[in-house]
């Protein structure tokens, strides 16, 4: 098991009513990671006591937080549900009570967790925009996106993206545009045959994606080009005696285009990521 210990220091601006006050606020994080069900300091495999369980990093994180309270951020990176028999029984036996590692992570205040070498990430995002540059009426847009991504093992990821976007610009049935992407990585730095050249290269990850992506801006200041325009100042005639009245003409404008709708493109990128 491992644990990792970090001390950041924030500098915070005051602002009070009278003049500016800088106040340093110290926080630390502490992070455990491969704990492989070393919840108690036993090995129930072998019956022989062990150092390195949650039990020992309990008493530490206590004596921590009587230091720093709530400035202390614990985290776990994963690899907590597999392992010691303990798990085994909690996991596929007594499923009907409370998981104990689910009790340990709240008696022991993490802040955060992963579960196993499973993490996944979700995001789902409404827009909605109004754009006043004081014309007749603002010019406005609306949609949704979303991410949905996995990573295995911090080796393996996954990410799917989407966007379903509206735009003004095209007649109803048209307007909405699905524009979805998608991505793959592997981390080969997080490879056990990469062991021996951590040092020397500390990450190395192949990449890839491809996606659609849109576009809405039909060029110049033309707006709602599914509609035909009338130009109500077209050249005109004079009449009567002399010439002396005008009347100015009326013509057809542009005309509009009712199964306008997204402009769309194919992406594709793949890449290395060397550090």
């Amino acid at each position: 098991m491992r644990i990792i210990t970090t001390f950041l220091s924030l500098f915070i601006l005051m602002l009070p009513l009278q003049a500016k006050k800088t106040k340093t606020v110290e926080i630390k994080l502490i992070e455990t990671s491969d704990v492989h069900g070393m919840f108690f300091p036993i090995n129930y495999m072998t019956g022989k006591p062990i150092d390195g369980t949650l039990a020992r990093v309990s008493s530490y994180v206590k004596a921590e937080r009587k230091k720093y309270g709530n400035n202390l951020i614990l985290l776990e990176n994963g690899d907590l549900l597999q392992g010691q028999p303990t798990n085994y029984y909690w996991n596929f036996i007594n499923t009907k009570e409370p998981n104990i590692c689910a009790t340990i992570i709240n008696y022991m205040g993490y802040d955060a967790q992963n579960f196993g070498n499973h993490d996944v990430d979700a995001l789902l995002l409404y827009n909605q925009r109004s754009y006043d540059w004081g014309d007749i009426q603002p010019k406005r847009t609306q949609g949704i996106a979303g991410r949905l991504s996995y990573t295995y093992d911090r080796r393996y990821v996954g990410e799917f993206n989407f966007g379903f976007n509206g735009s003004e610009n095209f007649a109803k049935g048209h307007r909405f545009g699905f524009f979805p992407s998608i991505a793959l990585g592997w981390l080969l730095s997080e490879e056990h045959f990469m062991e021996p050249y951590k040092q020397q290269l500390s990450k190395f990850k192949i990449r890839a994606s491809v996606g659609s992506v849109g576009n809405d801006d039909i060029g110049g200041s033309r707006r709602f080009a599914y509609l035909t325009t009338i130009n109500s100042n077209a050249p005109g005639y004079n009449f009567g005696y002399e010439g002396g009245t005008y009347f100015s003409g009326v013509q057809e404008g542009e005309v509009g285009v009712q199964d306008l709708t997204w402009e769309r493109s194919l992406k594709a990128n793949a890449g290395l990521e060397i550090g």
